[in-house]
């Protein structure tokens, strides 16, 4: 895949999600029924596999643990995040400058990064990379679900949604994020 920026929301992302989750689901030998419940029901779920039904951030992490589906064949692949000692967080050839130590500067730094990568001025939400929060964790020594908990404050979000994006992170999804 290129680098280019991935609208999880727009029409194009859906009908290629879709057809992945179709085909997750066949290899696997799984029927819609097994998947469906009360919040996605069986409709739901065959329309967002023909690629019709409107996506979130927050669905495509749910769906994707839900069918046990590996993100990382539809989305493209740039360098992990690195912390730089001078307080620049740098990926994919781009870098933000971040206060030394200061745990807050240095996740909006890196919320400010992605949506420079993805070409995304706007305030709303967007769905963030597992592996970037597992990076920033591991070089920060803090406790994996506490940086995305901590991310989803910096995010706005409200307690149900902090407690979602760290469920979803926990349930190994590729991507984490909010609903716009």
């Amino acid at each position: 895949m290129n680098g280019l920026p991935i609208d999880v929301t727009s029409s194009s992302f859906a009908a290629r999600f879709g057809q992945y989750l179709n085909e997750v689901r066949r290899e696997r030998g799984m029927r819609i029924r097994h998947l469906s419940d009360r919040a996605l029901p069986g409709a739901t779920l065959r329309a967002i596999e023909k690629g019709t039904e409107p996506l979130t951030p927050m669905l495509v992490a749910q769906l994707s643990a839900r069918y046990g589906a590996d993100l990382a064949e539809v989305f493209p692949t740039r360098e992990p995040v690195v912390l730089l000692a001078t307080g620049t967080l740098s990926a994919g050839g781009a870098d933000e400058s971040f206060i030394a130590g200061d745990v807050d500067s240095i996740l909006e730094a890196y919320l400010r990064l992605v949506k420079r990568l993805r070409g995304d001025h706007t305030d709303h939400a967007i769905t963030l990379r597992r592996e970037d929060l597992i990076d920033i964790a591991d070089q920060l020594g803090r406790p994996r679900p506490e940086i995305v908990d901590r991310v989803a404050v910096l995010m706005g979000a409200t307690g149900d949604e902090r407690r979602a994006m760290v469920d979803l992170y926990l349930a190994g999804a590729f991507v984490v994020g909010l609903a716009t």
